[in-house]
C-alpha cells in the first residue's frame, strides 16, 4: 500500500476516534463497576429490620466453623477456615447464612486452591470479610454510627434507610445481633436525608 494512502487511513481512524470519544461514544468498560471509594471511615451499621442480604466479596473466615462438606469439597480443620475470594451474599438476621463461591481456602495453615459453592447456616457471633472491593449496601432500616477517619465528620442516624454507594474494605458482621462493622473506604453514603462523601 501507498505510504500516503497509509498515512490517510491511519489519519482518518485517529479523527474518528477523538470525535467519538468527545461525544462520550466510547464504551465505558469501568461503568458497570462502583465507583472507587475515596473517604475512609470506620462505621457501625445496626439492621432493624428482620433480614438484610449483602452482596460482598473477599476472604472471609466465619468463627467457630472447622468443617465444611458439600458435593465440591470436605474441609476438616483445627483452625477456623478461611474461604479465599468469597463472591456471593451474606444474610443476617432470622436464618442468617453465607451462599455463593469460593476459590479456594486454607486449612491447618495451608492453601488450597479450588473453585467451589459455598452455602451455610451462620450459627455464629463473627463473620470476618477481609479485602473487600467495591460493594454497595441497602438497608431499608437501620441505626448508622460513621465517622471518617481523617476528620471528626461523619453521620450519626437512628432508625432510616441507609445507603452505601461503594466500600472498600473489612467488614465484621455479628449475625445474631444483625451487626456490621466496616472498616476501609467509602465513596457516598446516604442515610434518610443525611448524606456523606462525594
Amino acid at each position: 500500500m501507498d505510504l500516503k494512502i497509509l498515512a490517510a487511513v491511519f489519519t482518518t481512524l485517529a479523527a474518528v476516534f477523538i470525535v467519538m470519544n468527545a461525544g462520550g461514544l466510547v464504551p465505558d468498560f469501568f461503568s458497570q463497576e462502583n465507583p472507587e471509594p475515596e473517604t475512609g471511615v470506620t462505621a457501625e451499621i445496626k439492621v432493624l429490620t428482620d433480614n438484610a442480604t449483602v452482596q460482598t466479596n473477599g476472604n472471609m473466615t466465619i468463627q467457630g466453623l472447622t468443617q465444611y462438606l458439600s458435593e465440591d469439597v470436605d474441609i476438616q480443620s483445627e483452625n477456623d477456615i478461611e474461604f479465599k475470594n468469597f463472591e456471593g451474599n451474606l444474610r443476617i438476621g432470622n436464618g442468617s447464612k453465607v451462599s455463593g463461591s469460593a476459590e479456594g481456602f486454607t486449612s491447618n495453615g495451608v492453601q488450597v486452591a479450588r473453585n467451589f459453592r459455598l452455602e451455610t447456616d451462620l450459627n455464629t457471633s463473627e463473620v470476618d470479610i477481609m479485602g473487600v472491593e467495591r460493594v454497595a449496601m441497602d438497608f431499608r432500616r437501620a441505626n448508622v454510627d460513621l465517622e471518617a477517619t481523617n476528620s471528626s465528620s461523619g453521620i450519626q442516624e437512628t432508625n432510616t434507610s441507609v445507603s452505601i454507594e461503594s466500600f472498600s474494605g473489612n467488614i465484621t458482621a455479628n449475625p445474631d445481633e444483625k451487626t456490621l462493622k466496616l472498616k476501609g473506604n467509602i465513596s457516598l453514603v446516604e442515610a434518610g436525608q443525611t448524606t456523606f462523601g462525594n
